[in-house]
């Protein structure tokens, strides 16, 4: 960490610095923003990587809604017949199942 001069060009004080720090193994002489680049591109890798494995679970779950959708349809359940006894419509009885599904879906993606 340098502070330079007022009036002090860039160009001359990072070709002074590699200069006296040549006998130090060659470090790299970066200014701020290249610094905070380097710094920064490690954590904007793993986070790219959390975007990637949160659009999978997302996928997941949509893909198992659409599954206990398509499983739940065509079986024919007694508590489904026995609602359907006690005055359900046709169109509750799809709204319970869709809603259950979302449900079951929204456990499965906060458990993942």
């Amino acid at each position: 960490m340098i502070k330079l001069k007022p009036g002090a060009s860039l160009a001359s004080a990072r070709a002074s610095v590699t200069a006296v720090t040549a006998s130090a193994g060659q470090p790299r002489v970066q200014d701020r923003d290249q610094y905070l680049a380097s710094a920064t591109s490690g954590v904007n890798t793993i986070l790219g990587l959390v975007y990637v494995m949160l659009a999978l679970a997302i996928l997941i779950a949509l893909m198992g809604v659409a599954q206990h959708a398509v499983a739940v349809h065509p079986r024919a359940d007694p508590r489904a017949g026995l609602l359907r006894a006690l005055g359900q419509t046709r169109a509750q009885a799809r709204g319970m199942i869709r809603w259950e599904s979302v449900i079951v879906a929204a456990f499965g993606t906060v458990g993942a």
